[in-house]
């Protein structure tokens, strides 16, 4: 009787955490042994929940979390005595890694062919390499505009479509209130210019590899960075800890964030609840593109492994787990890059703090529609050469032509 009620829980609990999944729904006495993974430590407290759940379904499988984010490290030094089964990688760093170390991963492109297409092309592109597949996307980040609702009371920001629109407003509201309120913030000195080029359809990277550097794209992007900067409405940041600062001390009246920055505004300011609403990214014409994505980061499995199907299983049930996502987005801001998942009644509910708005469906449909970013083995070494250099361009008076050529042929002869 015991053993018929357990196999009753079992089967229930299988059904709630596996409904949009496609992979095959072994018993708890088909898959046993251990796994290491290595992970960021930001994620451990996700990543231990999803363990605790898939404990629930296998519990004869022990799995360990190490932190690293020196992934060269972590596969150089893999053996039997220091191994690690599972690695997450960061999107951006994949091809470098995989072009550096392909005869260490598994080939899983078998595996991920009957939902491959649940996720962004560019995400799975990013994790191919000779036309094999070895990376399972994991989670994204879309990009909105954050505003105090006080501020903004006397503009209908419906009307802003365009970020000519949105530079006028800002520009009045300064003027209006006679103050000095900030509406960009930038921690990473490529991090807007990319956002912006991303509308544009274009990285400073093509998916050949060929720098766009120099392109009108990349000097329209500049010129705008420079039309904001010029006003004094771009804020610099070293941290996420001073931009919430500067959010609660009422500096900031609007910003571009993340779905994780939201989370995190949330959980540190409730008594702010109804206080901020948000909009879409504005486009840089009428009609243009105002969605924008990056992915995060993947999972990349050891060739050498022992527990090869294990390791398959448990990433499966991790980006596929309808539950485990909600959770992951609702209690750390890691937004699913499932596109399966979306189609979970949580992500239509409307979000109370935000004055009700549909905010994770809102995101979903940024994930959806993004163009995506294909990464090549030398963007981390671009974006370095890119961060030392880029202030020069929109925070001075030279030729922004010809410092980008500068900064390309610099970077061209870098990653001879």
């Amino acid at each position: 009787m015991r053993k018929f009620i357990i196999s009753i829980i079992i089967f229930i609990i299988s059904i709630t955490y596996i409904g949009c999944g496609n992979f095959s729904k072994e018993t708890e006495d088909d898959l046993k042994g251990s796994l290491t993974l290595v992970i960021d430590k930001k994620y451990n407290s996700y990543i231990g929940n999803i363990i605790t759940d898939f404990n629930v379904l296998y519990p004869e499988v022990k799995i360990e979390v190490k932190n690293s984010t020196n992934i060269e490290e972590v596969v150089e030094n893999t053996n039997n005595k220091n191994k690690a089964d599972i690695i997450m990688v960061k999107d951006e760093d994949t091809q470098y890694i995989l072009n550096k170390y392909k005869s260490k991963f598994l080939d899983i492109s078998d595996k991920v062919s009957s939902y491959k297409n649940n996720f962004n092309k560019y995400r799975i592109l990013n994790g191919t390499f000779n036309g094999k597949v070895y990376t399972i996307p994991f989670d994204s980040s879309e990009y909105i505009i954050l505003y105090r609702k006080d501020i903004f009371s006397k503009i209908n920001v419906d009307d802003i479509k365009i970020w000519n629109d949105y530079l006028e407003i800002c520009k009045g509201i300064n003027k209006s209130y006679n103050k000095k309120f900030y509406f960009m913030c930038e921690n990473s000195k490529v991090g807007l210019y990319k956002i912006f080029l991303k509308e544009l359809g274009m990285d400073y990277v093509d998916n050949k590899g060929k720098l766009t550097i120099e392109s009108s794209q990349s000097v329209k992007t500049v010129e705008l960075l420079k039309s904001f900067e010029n006003e004094k409405l771009i804020l610099t940041i070293n941290s996420k800890e001073e931009f919430l600062k500067n959010l609660e001390n009422n500096r900031i009246a609007s910003s571009i964030c993340s779905i994780k920055d939201l989370n995190e505004i949330m959980k540190k300011f409730p008594e702010m609840k109804g206080k901020f609403g948000v909009i879409k990214l504005p486009a840089f014409e009428h009609g243009g593109n105002r969605d924008v994505s990056f992915g995060e980061n993947n999972f990349i499995i050891n060739k050498d492994t022992e527990n090869k199907n294990l390791a398959v299983k448990f990433l499966e049930f991790t980006v596929q787990n309808e539950k485990a996502q909600v959770k992951g987005l609702y209690n750390y801001g890691f937004f699913p890059s499932n596109f399966g998942v979306y189609k979970s009644e949580d992500f239509f509910k409307e979000v109370e703090y935000f004055n009700n708005i549909k905010l994770w469906l809102l995101a979903s449909n940024i994930e959806m529609q993004s163009e995506g970013t294909v990464y090549t083995k030398n963007y981390s070494k671009i974006t370095d050469i890119l961060s030392k250099n880029f202030s020069k361009l929109y925070k001075g008076n030279g030729d922004i032509q010809k410092n980008l050529k500068d900064i390309s042929e610099e970077i061209q002869k870098s990653i001879k």
